[in-house]
């Protein structure tokens, strides 16, 4: 059993995805944060987290490998 504190790699999620979804409606990108920014009535402030992929500070997990390292959203689309 995983330790409970840890949190899964992309390619955990894409694997769990897969037993459940078509391959074609499994994500391409998997962006991993601690905390979604918010607006005071606990909506989701999107443009927030556009904001974050658009200047680095949110980074993609790569989709081909299982550790759990982060690139770069400008790294994914070059």
């Amino acid at each position: 059993m995983k330790d409970p504190d840890s949190f899964p790699t992309a390619a955990d999620l894409k694997s769990w995805l897969r037993e459940r979804l078509a391959a074609h409606k499994t994500p391409a990108l998997w962006y991993f944060t601690r905390s979604l920014p918010m607006t005071p009535s606990g909506k989701i402030q999107k443009f927030r987290v556009q904001e974050q992929i658009a200047d680095g500070t949110l980074t993609a997990a790569p989709m081909n490998d299982s550790a759990p390292a982060e690139q770069s959203s400008a790294d994914l689309v070059s």
